[in-house]
């Protein structure tokens, strides 16, 4: 990534990379944390390869991601934006996952969460108890992008704290908001970071 000078550069970045990405493009999220002791590296490998095989390189994307939180059910896949969530998936779902979920938008039942009561299949993750009341917030979107492209994080509008306090704050103000936030120091003391 080029070297960036002012505001700018970094706003003109933030919208070329804005521009370069389609909302409907389907996106695989798959969880490269604690997933990937249970083969999530492989099962990425298998989906590119199906995704390149079966002709869907241009409009697919396969993105490996942080933790979806559900390490119970590891290798977990989402798929956006349908908003499925497959799991337990093997490098060996990979074919039938790029063939019927995302050619056709077929579910596959086996991949489904299963309702502990019910036994029925939940193939979307707003719908799995799991999640039911969990709010994201610091972590909102981890498993959605990619950790190790920074481009991942400034289209999902990483920076814009400090693109905020260096142009529309004063010193006092950026002040002021730490000590609102009420977050305190990582080094033990928990001293306030508005007073630091």
């Amino acid at each position: 990534m080029e070297k960036l000078s002012s505001i700018g550069q970094f706003e003109w970045l933030r919208n070329r990379i804005l521009s370069k990405s389609a909302p409907d493009k389907p996106v695989v999220h798959v969880c490269m944390t604690g997933c990937r002791a249970y083969g999530s590296a492989s099962v990425r490998d298998a989906l590119a390869d199906e995704v390149t095989h079966q002709g869907l390189s241009d409009t697919v994307e396969i993105r490996s991601t942080g933790c979806h939180g559900f390490c119970a059910k590891a290798p977990v896949i989402a798929i956006d934006p349908l908003g499925i969530q497959y799991q337990e998936v093997t490098p060996a779902d990979a074919g039938e996952i790029v063939a019927l979920t995302l050619k056709k938008n077929q579910l596959i039942e086996r991949l489904a969460y299963r309702d502990p009561t019910s036994k029925a299949p939940v193939y979307y993750l707003n719908q799995i108890p799991f999640y039911a009341k969990q709010e994201k917030r610091v972590l909102q979107r981890c498993g959605r992008i990619d950790p190790t492209r920074v481009e991942d994080y400034i289209a999902a509008g990483g920076y814009q704290a400090i693109v905020k306090a260096l142009t529309k704050m004063n010193p006092e103000q950026v002040i002021e908001e730490g000590r609102a936030a009420g977050i305190g120091g990582r080094g033990g003391a928990g001293v306030p970071t508005g007073l630091k």
